[in-house]
C-alpha cells in the first residue's frame, strides 16, 4: 500500500455535503502549521493490529483545521506504517510491532497544503488541493 498511498495524516474519512462545502473556507482561515512525528504506536483494530507513527499537534494546527471543517480532530493522529487491512495474521502483526516498537522520530514537518483524496477500491486519487494561508 505504501506505493499506492503516500504518507499522510487523515483529517476526515468521509466528506459529507456540509464538510465539503466548508473546504473553500480553509485556505483563508488556516495558516500553515507544523506537526511532529513521534514514537511508533500500535493501531489496535481487532482482530489484527497495525503499526503507525504518532503525530503530535503541538501548535493545534490540526485542531484548527478540523474546527474550520466542522469536524472533530482525529482521536489518534498518525502516519500508518502497517495498515491493519494488510496484516495477514497475528504473527505478522507481532513481528512488525517487535521490529518497529522502539522507533521514534523527533522530526517535524510543515503543513502548508491539504489534499482532498478520493478512494476507489485500492486506488487513491487526488481530486483537490488547498494551499493554507491564502
Amino acid at each position: 500500500m505504501a506505493g499506492v498511498i503516500p504518507p499522510h495524516v487523515t483529517v476526515v474519512h468521509d466528506l459529507d455535503a456540509e464538510t465539503e462545502a466548508r473546504l473553500s473556507l480553509v485556505p483563508a482561515a488556516i495558516q500553515p502549521f507544523r506537526l511532529h512525528l513521534g514514537r511508533a504506536i500500535r493501531l489496535d483494530e481487532r482482530p489484527l493490529k497495525g503499526v503507525a507513527l504518532a503525530v503530535n499537534d503541538y501548535e493545534d494546527g490540526l485542531a484548527r483545521l478540523c474546527n474550520a471543517l466542522g469536524t472533530r480532530k482525529p482521536s489518534l493522529p498518525h502516519v500508518t506504517l502497517l495498515n491493519p487491512r494488510n496484516v495477514r495474521d497475528d504473527e505478522q502483526a507481532e513481528r512488525s510491532w517487535r521490529a518497529l516498537r522502539d522507533v521514534s522520530f523527533g522530526d517535524e514537518f510543515r503543513v502548508d497544503t491539504v489534499a482532498v483524496v478520493e478512494e476507489g477500491g485500492d486506488v487513491w486519487r487526488e481530486v483537490g488541493r488547498l494551499a493554507l494561508g491564502r
